[in-house]
């Protein structure tokens, strides 16, 4: 149940999770930690020559800051487009958007 009385809540992972897509993860922002409602926003390591797994977000929008590297995302039903985001770069998701998958766009380097 829904918290009649949003408030302001702090918190900070404290493991990594493996995720469907096969990358390293630090949960952040989400629905199930602190009742967000269409907003996700987590740590993900793409390691040298990994890549996630096609997928969809359902019911949420997807906020991604580059840290570190190069991270190259496609979309489209099959993957026919591509954008390549580097450090100090934002990428928007919109909600329901069709199979993305993003790999690090250099094959010796990571992406944060």
């Amino acid at each position: 149940m829904k918290d009649k009385h949003p408030k302001v809540q702090g918190l900070r992972p404290d493991r990594e999770v493996m995720t469907r897509q096969r990358l390293p993860y630090f949960v952040g922002i989400s629905g199930q930690t602190v009742d967000a409602s269409g907003l996700s926003m987590h740590l993900v390591v793409i390691p040298p020559g990994a890549r996630a797994e096609p997928h969809i977000h359902i019911g949420y929008e997807t906020g991604i800051y580059v840290l570190e590297g190069k991270v190259c995302t496609r979309w489209g039903y099959d993957l026919e487009n591509e954008i390549i985001s580097e450090a100090g770069d934002f990428l928007f998701v919109p909600p329901a958007f069709r199979i993305r998958r993003s790999t690090s766009a250099q094959p010796n380097q990571l992406a944060l």
